[in-house]
């Protein structure tokens, strides 16, 4: 093929992936503002009421739609607020309550859309230099990545661990002790907001990462002493420990019917607006824009809910303690067998990492659809490690990381062909095991072929 003929396909397919880029980019657009226009986005809407809660000397355990004026997240139904996380989170929330909610919302639905792009761009520099249709490429799967819809439109937190995460993981691969020492630290902060990252120190002491784990634990006490020296913050740990973690690790967000609240309250709160609505700090919204979706991601959640149903008396805290220590011995069998052979380089120790995410995703009990967007890093690694493979079983490898990431990516609808539904009703935890194995896989090939080559 003549090099002008290649030069042509070759801009004919930019092309394309710039007009698709273009498109894709607008409907994310129009979706990010109805988002912030008229979506409550409840996840915010709970951290942002727990930090009111706190600037008005409350606690953000309680849901205090009686206090005057109200304040109320726009959906609990319950005594107890639905804000799930240590005291401390909700301390670093205090800033934005002094804004207006629906300028805070703005800024939080910016922020974490420029965090996903800042961990991606991170992710990157770890690898290849992109080229334009690897950008392309990229661009389009971000904005068509349902997950990330979701995640900003609920106001999630996770594109903020995930950028925690990326950056951890791009510190522990330098060869330097403060480096490495910070890695852990933000380690332990992403613990802090998502507490199942804890499970990441198995991992560690896997890979003998003992700078990054002195960081994480002092930075776990550095922040657990901050928690209890602010005002209120030792009576809110305790509380934290003996009420809140017991009732979340029972019925995780929700309660029985004795902790309901007297709807009339509600009522009386939103006023004359539709129940289809809700109202958050004196303006009217809708609760949520995707309504239809499969939420669930763990494999924690399903196992549980059979094993109620079959009368065993067991909360999805310890089925996830249980399902991470099964499939992480599964892993160190996996280790031992495979990494310990040869040092692997920087590059598959950042795949390695995407691994230990899906065993966090696929472990906690509180995995939902939107913190899929830790799987965004395997995007970027697929695209610019595709074109370098020349390994064959790489590529078969490398295709089912592809398949997962096809199948978290895609908006479900509820409407499926019988023999897909099993797949589809699980899509989540399906797409996390996949991209889970290729990456299993493609380390193990890469390492077969370092060794054939010294030999």
């Amino acid at each position: 093929m003549s090099e002008n003929r290649k030069h042509l396909i070759l801009s004919t397919i930019n092309l394309l992936l710039i007009i698709v880029f273009i498109l894709s980019a607008i409907q994310f657009g129009w979706l990010v503002f109805k988002f912030v226009r008229e979506i409550l986005q409840i996840d915010f809407s709970v951290y942002y009421t727990a930090a009111q809660s706190l600037n008005a000397g409350l606690s953000p355990y309680i849901n205090n739609i009686n206090n005057k004026p109200p304040i109320w997240d726009g959906v609990d139904v319950f005594q107890h607020s639905i804000f799930l996380y240590p005291p401390l989170a909700a301390n670093l929330f205090q800033p934005l309550a002094l804004l207006p909610y629906r300028f805070a919302k703005l800024f939080w639905t910016g922020g974490s859309f420029l965090l996903v792009v800042l961990c991606l761009i991170i992710v990157s520099k770890s690898f290849s230099l992109p080229r334009l249709s690897h950008l392309l490429i990229i661009g389009i799967v971000v904005t068509l990545y349902f997950p990330l819809q979701i995640e900003l439109e609920r106001g999630q937190i996770d594109a903020v661990i995930l950028f925690l995460l990326t950056c951890s993981v791009f510190l522990l691969l330098k060869n330097d002790i403060k480096k490495q020492f910070l890695s852990g630290i933000l380690f332990s902060i992403s613990t802090l907001l998502k507490l199942h990252c804890v499970y990441l120190l198995p991992f560690l002491v896997l890979r003998k990462r003992w700078n990054v784990i002195i960081g994480y634990v002092l930075g776990g006490l550095a922040l657990i002493a901050t928690g209890l020296f602010l005002p209120g913050g030792r009576a809110m740990s305790l509380d934290y420990i003996n009420n809140v973690l017991p009732r979340v690790s029972t019925y995780g967000f929700d309660g029985t019917l004795e902790m309901m609240i007297d709807p009339g309250i509600i009522h009386k709160v939103k006023g004359n607006v539709l129940v289809e609505y809700t109202i958050k700090d004196g303006r009217v919204y809708l609760p949520s824009y995707f309504k239809n979706f499969e939420s669930n991601a763990t494999i924690v959640r399903p196992i549980t809910n059979y094993l109620q149903n079959k009368g065993w008396d067991i909360n999805q805290t310890l089925v996830s303690l249980l399902m991470f220590s099964f499939i992480f011995t599964l892993i160190f069998l996996w280790h031992k067998l495979f990494l310990n052979k040869i040092e692997i380089n920087d590059k598959n120790e950042f795949i390695w990492w995407q691994v230990v995410f899906c065993v966090i995703l696929l472990s906690s009990p509180l995995t939902w659809a939107m913190n899929v967007v830790w799987l965004l890093p395997s995007v970027v690694i697929v695209v610019l490690k595709y074109s370098d493979l020349t390994n064959r079983n790489q590529f078969f490898s490398i295709w089912i990381v592809v398949l997962g990431l096809l199948l978290a990516a895609i908006p479900d609808t509820g409407n499926y062909l019988p023999f897909m539904k099993i797949i589809f009703t699980n899509k989540y935890i399906v797409g996390e095991l996949l991209v889970l194995l290729g990456w299993l896989l493609f380390l193990a090939y890469e390492n077969s072929f370092t060794l054939r080559i010294k030999e």
